[in-house]
């Protein structure tokens, strides 16, 4: 069964809390682990906390309990996640999305 794992991305994300978990999750395909790795978020692209921008983002998708989402981290004291983003997030876990 191949896992569905999304990386939801938001202004002022933290680069390497999404390179790292990508680069583990890469690495266990090349050994046999089922992962579709999607990059999404609320907009088209969005500039990282460090300046970097990822476009070519997929819309927000519908989960389901077997998938994974992962959430960045970011700079606490002078941001917040979008509202609509937690809202989405409080959905995914409801459906019994594994949050990460």
């Amino acid at each position: 069964m191949t896992r569905r794992v999304f990386f939801a991305l938001f202004p002022g994300c933290e680069i390497l809390d999404v390179a790292g978990p990508v680069q583990a999750l890469f690495e266990a395909k090349d050994h046999g682990a089922h992962y579709e790795i999607q990059y999404c978020a609320l907009t088209p692209s969005v500039r990282t906390a460090q300046g970097l921008e990822f476009s070519s983002l997929l819309p927000l998708p519908d989960v389901s309990a077997v998938d994974w989402v992962f959430i960045p981290g970011y700079p606490v004291i002078t941001m917040h996640p979008p509202l609509a983003l937690v809202e989405w997030l409080q959905r995914a876990a409801a459906k019994g999305a594994r949050i990460c």
